[in-house]
């Protein structure tokens, strides 16, 4: 028995201090940084605890749901077009009072409720204090149990550890949305209200600012770019014009083509200077080579013949030069005819002189128009930097009270604190209020379960010290449940109507939840003309907030064309007109001369040079051939082989043979290396020469070409260069107005895409609706879940108390035992049958005053006898009676 009382203690003690470290345990948390946003959706981070709080929160506006389930926007009696047109009549709510009664029917109840239950829970505690003090409701101590008081400990016992175990949770629930409260407050990792307030309309602002900065840069560097090229255009719109007259009368091709020419002629006389120089070195270095060879044939057939067997192994007839470059003439007249056609480039630039001279005269005629048109472009550029500097002033003061607001918001941070540390010891102070009547039933339980009965002697530890635990969590109950009830609905009635009325068409981010307040609203206030000065814009808040939603830009998003018109800022009317100036000008020129009698000269004297009639063959012949009718290595390694074969029987001729052989190597690697490269080279620039052997008939062609353009150009120049200028000045337009397009498309699809203003504006909602109001509703949810479960348990302890107080068990009774309840207990039937209606001389009979009478001639209504002695005889007999087997039941006196 002592074993079992210190293992109770042990476990209550553990239970307690868990339940009480609950506050420490959440308090002693590290959330995670909620404060930043999704690119894809707008979400807060939660850390684990607030995730855990989830489903409590559900259940909390699930609750509010069902107690409010109407909408303020259906509501006759509250026509918020009226409301908002100031024509509202209060007498409407008077005459439409079911309608409002019925809208705030739930609210009604759970505050009726709310009030019933503060009232009457401390007017019947204190009735069932003074039932307990009178003996009633329990207060009676009895010593022994009544039938079936096990099945009754265990039934009670089980209901009100289930009961206890619903009243924990809320109890840990109102513990941990307490501390969240007080983190909000805080601001801790600034994830509350006011850092997610500061967080949002810091967002605003860097959105703002980056808008405002990217059209500045991207629209004016799109436009910049291009105006450049625009304003080149219309500059050298004239010149164009002629450049692409001088195109059409192929003018420009044939000016080309001499320029080629004169790059030829200058190729052509190096190409010849070079062949004639090396052929000079060939014939020079052919000669010393057949000289050299003729010298060591002589030499070898001297040392031949002063042998007495000969050299019959070596054929002296190799030793003789095959090609013969000394037959080929020299390019000396071809030389001298090309060199005279070298001025043609200095002619062509001749003509491109007289060319741009018309380009020039052409653009002086509309030299004005084409500045006024250059300035058109400059003035819408100007435009658009004056319209981007005037909507970032508007900006910077609608900007300034949001700034000045943020600046607010950090001064008040530190009296927020201070405050919420009060809030918090208040949520500590009422959640501690639910734990000690928690702690005090679950010991009564605990000590009920595991202790002894009471009585004299028990331990301390018994469950008559359970049943004292369970009667001090009911009058916990009775004493702080009104309080706590009144805190509830303090705390219910703004928080569930600042939910349902306001926070549930915010919480899911879904802005066509606020369509129907918005159509009201529209019949009753023109926001159109209030924002836009236009009253058919027909401007919509919820659509506004859906295209922000799909990621549009803010241009189109928000309907800013009804208040910054594009194409008033972008007007294009007076360039085009300056344009159009230009294309009506009527330009005109003298004749050139493109082809001057001096270029006909220099292109006719190139083409009749000669290139053409040089015998290519001979040359390509001579230059084919070997220098040498077999190599001189070849020959070189015989004579070598020769003198190897003599050493032996002649040392000296041998090494007149080495002689012969080193010779040879040696005229191979001076005179044929050298001649060898100088037949190379001579072939490559014959070769380059030969491609241009049919300058003639180009010659005759480009002399015709320019004759034709030039005779062209002077006809109909004029006409076509009017004609082409009008093409050009098209073209001009068309570039202007595809540049400025492409302008107002970036603004319209690209600039300033508003997903994060609609994350920021729905992350002010989130920071009451979902930061704050989460937690304040989810702690009097809570307090409501505590209180609800009072009741029930409040019965079940003071039924269950009642049971452990009992100090001794339920035990059957026999029939035949003398205590059985027929016999009055302890003392049994001890009046005579036959002096029933006689006053018994001991003071037994319808006389006596401790008989009740009945009416019934005297005679006693129980026939029991009031005095707690008992005869003698009748115990004797009774005994004798019993020992003798009477079982009859009856005394044997009787």
């Amino acid at each position: 028995m002592l074993h079992r009382t210190r293992m109770a203690c042990a476990f209550a003690s553990v239970c307690l201090i868990i339940l009480a470290m609950d506050a420490g345990v959440i308090k002693a948390a590290n959330p995670t940084n909620t404060s930043s946003l999704t690119s894809e959706n707008t979400e807060l981070k939660k850390n684990p605890i607030e995730r855990g709080m989830e489903v409590l929160y559900q259940m909390t506006n699930s609750f509010l749901g069902i107690v409010q389930k109407g909408h303020l926007y259906d509501q006759k009696w509250l026509n918020l077009t009226l409301l908002i047109q100031g024509n509202f009549d209060s007498s409407q709510i008077t005459e439409d009072w079911r309608e409002v009664a019925d809208y705030g029917m739930g609210f009604s109840v759970c505050l009726v409720f709310g009030l019933l239950f503060a009232i009457f829970m401390p007017f019947v505690g204190c009735i069932f204090c003074c039932c307990r003090l009178a003996g009633k409701c329990g207060g009676k101590r009895k010593s022994k149990d009544p039938k079936r008081a096990k099945c009754k400990k265990i039934s009670y016992c089980t209901v009100l550890l289930i009961i206890n175990i619903f009243s924990l949770a809320g109890i840990v629930c109102a513990f941990v949305t307490s501390d969240l409260i007080h983190q909000k407050l805080e601001n801790e990792n600034n994830e509350g209200p006011l850092g997610t307030i500061d967080s949002a309309l810091t967002k605003i602002r860097t959105y703002v600012n980056d808008t405002v900065n990217d059209l500045q840069q991207q629209a004016l560097d799109k436009f910049d770019s291009a105006r450049n090229d625009i304003i080149t255009s219309i500059n050298s719109s004239a010149a164009t014009a002629v450049d692409r007259v001088l195109k059409l009368v192929n003018a420009s091709t044939y000016l080309n083509q001499a320029k080629d020419l004169s790059n030829k002629v200058n190729e052509a006389r190096n190409e010849l200077i070079t062949i004639n120089t090396t052929l000079l070195d060939l014939k020079t270095n052919g000669d010393n080579l057949t000289e050299e060879l003729k010298q060591l044939k002589e030499d070898i057939n001297t040392t031949c013949a002063s042998r007495a067997s000969g050299c019959n192994k070596l054929d002296l007839n190799d030793y003789n030069t095959d090609a013969d470059f000394s037959k080929l003439g020299d390019f000396s007249t071809e030389i001298t005819k090309v060199s005279d056609s070298l001025n043609i480039s200095e002619f062509v630039r001749e003509a491109e002189g007289k060319v741009n001279d018309v380009k020039k005269n052409s653009t002086d005629v509309i030299r004005s128009n084409i500045d006024e048109a250059s300035t058109a472009v400059n003035k819408i550029r100007t435009q658009m930097v004056t319209g981007i500097n005037d909507y970032k002033s508007s900006i910077q003061n609608t900007m300034n009270p949001l700034t000045n607001f943020q600046t607010q918001l950090d001064n008040s941070q530190e009296d927020v604190k201070q405050y919420g540390n009060y809030i918090w010891y208040a949520g500590i102070a009422i959640s501690c209020v639910f734990l000690l009547i928690l702690v005090c039933y679950c010991l009564g339980v605990l000590f009920g379960l595991c202790g002894e009965r009471p009585g004299r002697g028990a331990a301390c530890c018994n469950t008559g010290a359970g049943g004292n635990f369970l009667m001090a969590g009911v009058a916990f109950s009775f004493m702080f449940s009104w309080i706590l009830m009144i805190i509830c609905i303090i705390l219910f009635i703004p928080g569930g109507l600042v939910y349902t009325e306001v926070c549930r068409y915010f919480q899911t981010h879904d802005p066509n939840l606020l369509k129907p307040f918005e159509d009201q609203f529209t019949q009753g206030y023109d926001l159109s003309q209030k924002l836009y000065q236009k009253p058919n814009a027909n401007i919509s808040i919820v659509q506004i907030l859906n295209n922000c939603k799909n990621n549009q830009a803010i241009y189109t998003a928000a309907y800013l064309e009804n208040l910054i018109s594009l194409d008033s800022v972008l007007n294009l009317t007076s360039v085009n007109t300056q344009i159009d100036d230009i294309a009506s000008s009527n330009i005109n020129f003298n004749n050139i001369t493109i082809l001057s009698p001096e270029l006909k000269k220099q292109i006719t004297d190139f083409g009749k040079a000669g290139i053409g009639n040089i015998d290519y063959v001979a040359y390509e012949e001579e230059i084919n051939k070997n220098l040498t009718r077999v190599d001189l290595t070849e020959l070189a390694g015989k004579l070598t082989n020769y003198a190897n074969e003599i050493r032996n029987s002649n040392q000296a001729e041998a090494n007149k043979f080495d002689g012969f052989a080193q010779r040879l190597r040696d005229i191979d690697n001076t005179v044929v290396s050298k001649m060898k490269a100088d037949v190379k080279k001579m072939g490559d620039n014959l070769n380059r020469l030969k491609a241009k052997s049919n300058v003639e008939n180009e010659t005759t062609a480009l002399v015709a070409g320019l004759e034709t353009s030039q005779n062209t150009f002077n006809a109909d120049g004029v006409t076509f260069v009017n004609d082409m200028i009008k093409d050009v000045v098209a073209t001009v337009k068309t570039t202007v107005s595809n540049t400025v397009g492409g302008v107002k498309d970036y603004v319209k699809k690209d600039a300033g895409k508003c997903a994060p203003l609609f994350e920021s504006l729905y992350l002010l909602t989130d920071s009451v609706c979902v930061v704050m109001l989460n937690p304040l509703n989810g702690f009097w949810f809570s307090m409501g879940w505590c209180l609800f479960f009072f009741i029930p348990s409040i019965i079940f302890a003071v039924k269950l108390s009642t049971l452990y107080h009992r100090e001794e068990e339920y035990t059957e009774k026999e029939f035949d035992e003398p205590n059985f309840t027929m016999y009055a207990g302890p003392n049994p039937d001890r009046i005579p049958l036959t002096s029933m209606d006689q006053p018994h001389e001991r003071g037994y009979g319808a006389h006596n005053t401790g008989y009740r009478d009945d009416g019934y001639n005297g005679k006693s209504r129980n026939g029991y006898a009031t005095h707690a002695e008992s005869p003698p005889a009748y115990d004797d007999n009774y005994n004798r009676g019993r020992q003798n087997g009477n079982r009859s039941g009856r005394p044997m006196n009787y």
